[in-house]
């Protein structure tokens, strides 16, 4: 399948996405934010802040002390401007990486798989959940881009002492199906506009 054959194909699994699971978690504040009172709602404030291309909004979602992991695959990885990719992100990172990242592409978006998690027990502070599908579209420009559609992640949350949930790890696993498919990772694109 072609790039561009992919994006197509991009394009209506996000519309339809955004058609039939619009009610699924419950109404949304006026903005499209969540108010983080659930760890969905944290997954849910950092696609939406991807697809809106919103750095400061993406940044509220984020513990300070969270770490994105790199896909094993990619790790020790030169990319073309001389950057080696490491095992791990800092928070600054990888908000700066989503910050170059909305600034120089033509549009982006995901679909984090927010609407399979559960919910923590009452009470917990902390929450994991494991192998949460991912799918990406990156357009370089109106014409060309690349489409991660059987990417996976692992992701790790807490609340804070007011209930608030951020996410505080983010683990790349789109490597980890074995599709032949899957010619960047999420973390690789993102590692592109690190510099």
């Amino acid at each position: 399948m072609t790039h561009r054959t992919r994006i197509g194909a991009a394009a209506a699994v996000f519309a339809a996405l955004a058609a039939g699971c619009s009610n699924n978690a419950g109404p949304s504040p006026a903005d499209g934010y969540y108010a983080l009172t659930e760890p969905k709602f944290a997954l849910a404030d950092a696609e939406k802040a991807f697809n809106a291309k919103d750095g400061p909004a993406l940044g509220a979602t984020l513990a300070d002390h969270f770490r994105f992991y790199f896909d094993a695959a990619d790790v020790g990885k030169q990319l073309p401007g001389g950057y080696v990719i490491p095992a791990s992100w800092s928070r600054d990172d990888f908000l700066r990486a989503a910050t170059n990242l909305f600034a120089r592409t033509h549009s982006d978006k995901m679909d984090a798989g927010w609407r399979t998690l559960g919910s923590p027990a009452a009470g917990e502070k902390s929450f994991a959940v494991d192998t949460v599908p991912l799918a990406f579209t990156v357009m370089y420009n109106p014409q060309d881009g690349y489409f991660l559609d059987d990417g996976t992640c692992d992701y790790g949350f807490a609340a804070d002492d007011a209930g608030k949930w951020r996410l505080t790890e983010w683990r790349d696993r789109s490597h980890a199906c074995g599709c032949p498919t899957v010619e960047k990772s999420f973390g690789y694109i993102l590692a592109e506009y690190y510099l």
